[in-house]
């Protein structure tokens, strides 16, 4: 554990200086959340050292677990979470998925070294310095921040996964190498894949399923004659791949124009002859082949990004002649880096990305593959490890984007539905009551607009708000017939509380002069006081009532999403992405809000800038006509053409293609 810590030190210290300026971007980037966040930055610097100390300890006490006798578990309890803890929770969990991606084949060696001397971890825990185990310390070092700010936690959380949990395969291979030298321990040889990882087996199983309706069967395989041994064959793809990288003319060379090149090549190596490979190769090439096939006519893929992934076809034939499996289980790193790029590039766009940055960095995962690839899969994994930590960062700026974005919008909404309840109950307070012009004009100009500002600083049930809608109702009722006036004590409140709303909406002194000696002279409080002159607003009032009221000025026009008539319309669901198609133009956008007054959808672009902004009418009709349709973010891209490929296969595909 010595060894471990020492490394867990000096990464902390790279965390806590990319966390610090994580925070300070953020709040720079964020006036809504920056006082916050600068005094979660300032308590993050005053508390770093006994954080550091606590992940250590936390660490260092689960390691003691190996060697200590087992203890009865308490019997776990089903409890609410509070919304604080639900988001740390759900941000965890994709960390640690992708922590354990990353390090999934170090850790294996690691595990297989551990249960050579101590007993496996009892029933629902983890050995010591699993991915899982790691970020489960780190979130109990954090207790030590005492009610930190849940967003700033957040930052922290993601910076720990690119600082720390991103290079864990690093200390797990140096752990490899104290075992080996210090205990004499080295993993022993893998299972057979028919003992799989039970989150693997159904993918794998795909792959078996299709692999044999390609051949013939393991006895015709194993009579067949072969001229063309793998090594060769992974020469000569070598070659194509180092000649054919530029992505130039990479959908001719998809399936059965790759497979053809390499058996003409194949063949003038051969001085002409047709070469015979295996059985279990040419399954291998075909399978690939079909599935880029497939990747490149994959919708949800922007199409400059297929073109992209289309140059790792090669590569991704060598991995699966090299190691069969590669492409099949999840875990393997082919597959998890064509699934990471698909998946990280399904909402791009030139509008997002018009810096060229994303594009940039997606052609620099592939290159890395194409140039450096020979018959070390580690490869793939730095690419995968470069992508992450840019997407990483990537992330944290577009949801800082976005939840700025989303602020405004939901501010102007909070406005709008203000507006809507301040014109609803005006409307009803004056019905057809006959209302001096004067005070119709105070009531539908400057005092629902104090109407509304109270409303939305306080809340619409709140005592300011009451306050001054209990004036409107008092002015309408001594405009009825018969109705009692107020005394002088019951008419200097309403004074005041006029002069201070007309004051809070920015009303000229004049006019608020002017207001509150018509109110005396019209309430007849005191002969003495003469007609006021006549009031001339400065601004003059904005209706409230239209759009926001129907015409009967009683029911508020708020509305869900209506689909019309037709299978094609799709219930839109928050975070969804969507692509909407105007003619040869494509915008994607991933939905953040709907509005609950009148169902409004905003959209924001890969960057959690505003994409797009629609009513649910026009959306339910672009829905209906093919002109709006759902993304399939987060689904497995090889997984999506694995399952396409035994669709096209049929119930009795044979052999080749």
């Amino acid at each position: 554990m010595q060894s471990a810590s020492a490394w867990f030190a000096a990464r902390f210290a790279e965390f806590a200086t990319e966390a610090e300026a994580s925070l300070e971007r953020t709040a720079e980037a964020d006036p809504q959340r920056r006082i916050r966040l600068l005094e979660a930055l300032a308590r993050f610097r005053e508390q770093c050292p006994a954080l550091e100390h606590a992940l250590l300890a936390s660490l260092a006490a689960r390691s003691t677990r190996l060697s200590a006798p087992p203890t009865a578990r308490p019997r776990p309890r089903l409890e609410l979470m509070a919304d604080d803890d639900l988001a740390v929770a759900l941000a965890i969990a994709p960390l640690t998925r992708q922590a354990r991606q990353i390090a999934a084949e170090e850790w294996a060696r690691i595990e297989d070294c551990l249960a050579q001397v101590f007993d496996p971890p009892s029933d629902g825990e983890l050995w010591p310095l699993d991915p899982a185990e790691v970020i489960a310390a780190f979130r109990e070092a954090t207790e030590v921040l005492e009610d930190f700010d849940r967003d700033a936690l957040l930052i922290l959380l993601d910076g720990f996964g690119a600082s720390v949990l991103a290079h864990l395969p690093e200390l797990y291979r140096h752990l490899l190498l104290v075992f080996a030298n210090e205990l004499g321990l080295v993993p022993r040889p893998p299972r057979p894949v028919a003992v799989r990882a039970a989150a693997g087996e159904e993918a794998c199983e795909l792959w078996n399923r299709l692999e044999r309706r390609l051949g013939r069967g393991d006895a015709a395989d194993a009579g067949e004659r072969v001229d063309t041994p793998t090594p060769d064959l992974l020469r000569v793809l070598s070659l194509l791949q180092n000649i054919t990288g530029t992505g130039e003319g990479a959908e001719a060379r998809a399936g059965e124009g790759l497979k053809a090149l390499l058996l003409d090549r194949l063949a003038d190596l051969r001085g002409g002859r047709s070469p015979r490979l295996s059985a279990r190769d040419e399954r291998g090439i075909d399978l690939v082949g079909m599935l880029f096939d497939f990747i490149l006519r994959d919708e949800a893929i922007p199409e400059r990004i297929r073109l992209i992934l289309a140059r790792l076809q090669i590569p991704c034939v060598k991995a699966v002649l090299i190691q069969p499996n590669s492409l099949a289980d999840r875990s393997g790193a082919p597959r998890r880096l064509l699934d990471l790029l698909a998946d990280s590039s399904v909402g791009w766009s030139l509008e997002a990305d018009r810096d060229g940055r994303f594009l940039a960095q997606v052609e620099a995962a592939v290159e890395t593959v194409r140039r450096e690839f020979e018959d070390d899969l580690e490869v793939f994994e730095r690419a995968i490890r470069a992508f992450q930590r840019f997407h990483a960062s990537e992330r944290q700026r577009a949801e800082a984007a976005m939840q700025r974005h989303l602020a405004a919008f939901q501010g102007r909404e909070r406005l709008r539905q203000a507006r809507a309840e301040v014109g609803t109950r005006i409307a009803e307070l004056v019905g057809e009551h006959p209302l001096p012009p004067r005070l119709r004009h105070l009531l539908f100009g400057p005092w629902a607009h104090y109407l509304v500002l109270t409303i939305l600083r306080h809340g619409e049930g709140s005592a300011p708000a009451r306050e001054a809608l209990g004036l409107a109702e008092r002015l309408v009722a001594m405009a009825g017939l018969g109705a009692v006036r107020p005394g002088e004590e019951e008419l200097a409140r309403l004074e005041a509380l006029l002069r201070h709303g007309l004051h809070a909406v920015a009303v000229h002194d004049s006019e608020v002069e002017a207001y509150v000696s018509w109110l005396r002279h019209w309430i007849g409080a005191s002969a003495s006081v003469p007609a006021p002159p006549e009031i001339v607003p400065s601004v003059e009032p904005e209706p409230l009532a239209p759009p926001f009221v129907s015409e009967a000025g009683r029911e508020r026009i708020g509305a869900p999403v209506s689909a019309p008539a037709g299978p094609s319309f799709e219930e839109p669901e928050l975070g969804s992405w969507w692509c909407f198609r105007d003619g040869d133009r494509e915008r994607r956008g991933r939905l953040i809000w709907k509005s609950p007054l009148d169902g409004r959808l905003l959209f924001v672009h890969q960057r959690g800038a505003p994409s797009l902004e629609i009513d649910a009418p026009s959306f339910a009709a672009a829905c209906a006509e093919g002109r709006a349709v759902p993304l399939p973010a987060g689904d497995s891209l090889v997984e999506r053409a694995l399952r396409r490929i035994e669709d096209a296969l049929g119930p009795s595909a044979g052999h080749g293609r």
